[in-house]
Parts: structure tokens; sequence; C-alpha cells
């Protein structure tokens, strides 16, 4: 039978020995390492991804995406809720069908919808300065 446990006790984990393993190869996704860098891998995404399309120079279904103030606008991302967030939605899978987001291009990859839910846990921390611009210009794409 087991016992409640006692008010105010702490379980604590005896000291782990030996060396940590750590898988080989190139990964951009290790939850235990350092948090997203926005510039270097958020930005990327939503550049290839949305602003082509969802920029305030040309913004289809009405939404823009080049700002962090455009992502709150249409409540598409609640800072860690990740899974219950519309721009996950959008772009992973639901029940089996195509991905909603990008209608035009290859959809993200794995790698890139975790980032976007690690980014998201995190905060989703976008700095006031940033403004994600689509990166040809000149070249309409949609």
């Amino acid at each position: 039978m087991l016992r409640p446990k006692p008010a105010g006790h702490t379980t604590t984990r005896p000291p782990t020995s030996g060396p940590t393993i750590k898988p080989q190869g190139d990964f951009s996704l290790d939850l235990a390492a350092k948090p997203i860098d926005f510039n270097k891998q958020i930005v990327p995404i939503i550049e290839q991804h949305c602003v082509r399309c969802h920029s305030p120079s040309n913004n289809k279904g009405d939404v823009s995406l080049a700002t962090f103030d455009d992502l709150k606008s249409n409540e598409y991302v609640l800072a860690e809720d990740a899974d219950g967030n519309y721009l996950i939605e959008l772009v992973t899978s639901q029940n089996g069908e195509p991905t909603a987001m990008p209608k035009e291009g290859n959809p993200l990859s794995d790698a890139e919808v975790d980032l976007l839910r690690q980014w998201i846990r995190e905060g989703a921390m976008w700095p006031d300065h940033v403004v994600i611009k689509d990166e040809i210009k000149g070249v309409r794409r949609c």
C-alpha cells in the first residue's frame, strides 16, 4: 500500500556516475543545451516559409507575420503553450491531411516545427526591433 508523501519531503536523485552520453550528429533541437536563438533559428524559418506571402506589403488573408505584434494581434502565438498555438496547428499535419501552411512551397521540416515549439515554450521572445522581411525582394512569389 502506498503512503502519502510526508509534508515538506522532497525527492532527491542520487548523483549519476559515469560520463553523460550525447548522441552524435547534427541535431538542431537539443532541449537540454541552450535556449533558442531567435535570429539564427526562428527568423530563417519565418523568412523561408511565411513572410513571402504574409508581410505588411503582401498580407494574404489579411495576415502579416513580420513582427511579433502581428503574431499576437492574430493570436497565432500564445507564449509557453506550444501545442495550443494556431501557428503550430497551421504548420503541422492535422488528421493525416497536408499542412495548411505554407500553401506554396515545401512544408516545414519536423526539426523546424520542433524549433518553433521550443521557442514558444521558452516564451516566444521576439526582440522589439526585429521586422522580418522577405529574403528575395522584388520577386512576387505568391
